[in-house]
């Protein structure tokens, strides 16, 4: 009787085997394909077939970094050039401004950006572009009488 327990498990683990790795495989796709074991069995599969994540595994999530545009302003009396920027919702903004004449000011207050712009000293401000519209840039610092035109504006699409 022990004899056939142990033919019956040994059959057992042969048809297991055999449903793990089927017979039908022809000998170019076994050339094609490296064989497997089955720990890189299971990874490959619960990778590529979507269904709800284990809960002792949770699938890392996609680092995502936001896209740096910088943008170099010269501010004279009583202009930006360039006046018009225009960015994506989410990237990250670098503005290095300068002044070629006097003192003058960058603020875009719906991002919170105020910084002044001595001559002959660049400052460099930086912002996410968190929301979509268009914003205005304006001078910040009193540069003569055509200060309130000084305007520019942003544009985040």
């Amino acid at each position: 009787m022990n004899k056939n327990i142990l033919i019956g498990i040994g059959l057992i683990l042969v048809l297991a085997a055999l449903a793990y790795f089927p017979l039908s495989r022809t000998k170019e796709a076994a050339q094609e394909t490296p064989a497997q074991t089955p720990a890189a069995s299971l990874q490959e599969s619960s990778t590529s077939t979507p269904g709800p994540a284990s809960p002792s595994l949770p699938s890392p999530k996609p680092v995502v970094r936001p896209v740096v545009k910088e943008f170099y302003i010269v501010a004279k009396q009583f202009v930006f050039e360039p006046g018009i920027i225009v960015v994506d919702k989410g990237d990250r903004v670098r503005l290095h401004v300068s002044s070629s004449d006097v003192t003058h000011g960058i603020s875009i207050p719906d991002f919170g950006v105020n910084a002044t712009i001595k001559i002959g000293i660049p400052q460099t401000v930086e912002f996410v572009a968190s929301k979509t519209g268009t914003y205005g840039i304006f001078c910040s610092e009193y540069c003569g009488a055509g200060h309130p035109n000084m305007k520019g504006t942003l544009i985040v699409k």
